[in-house]
């Protein structure tokens, strides 16, 4: 699994939270539609614990299963559309990208999207029948 990795600022002339906004929501199924991608993940950017401001607006990592498929999604015209869309909201000239490979420094899980269907179950269900469990024992 590879993961390209965006760092961005909003335009200038832009108002902040409706750039964001756009990049949390009409920006994510573009991105979904180019063949290839395996995941996508939005980490939207908070002040730091001293209430610093943050350095950008936002880290987007799109998940590709090989360089081979990240080299095809990227000359695909769904990925053209993703990039002319980035460019109504973000800085081009500030942007930051980098190609990673992911390395877990522990047993953490590797795919927080888990493809196999118990895991997935797991994830989702269980929390719900845990607290349900400690209703009808209260």
């Amino acid at each position: 699994m590879i993961k390209r990795l965006t760092s961005w600022q909003v335009q200038r002339e832009l108002d902040h939270e409706e750039a964001v906004q756009r990049w949390l929501t009409r920006h994510v199924p573009l991105v979904l539609a180019v063949p290839g991608v395996q995941a996508y993940v939005q980490n939207r950017c908070i002040p730091a614990l001293d209430g610093a401001d943050p350095p950008y607006a936002g880290l987007g990592e799109v998940w590709f299963e090989s360089r081979e498929a990240a080299a095809a999604a990227t000359q695909s015209p769904e990925w053209s559309a993703v990039i002319a869309d980035a460019r109504e909201f973000m800085d081009m000239s500030t942007i930051v990208v980098a190609w990673a490979e992911e390395h877990p420094a522990s047993a953490q899980r590797r795919d927080p999207f888990m493809r196999k269907s118990r895991s997935l179950w797991l994830r989702r269900i269980r929390p719900l029948h845990l607290a349900f469990s400690r209703l009808l024992k209260a």
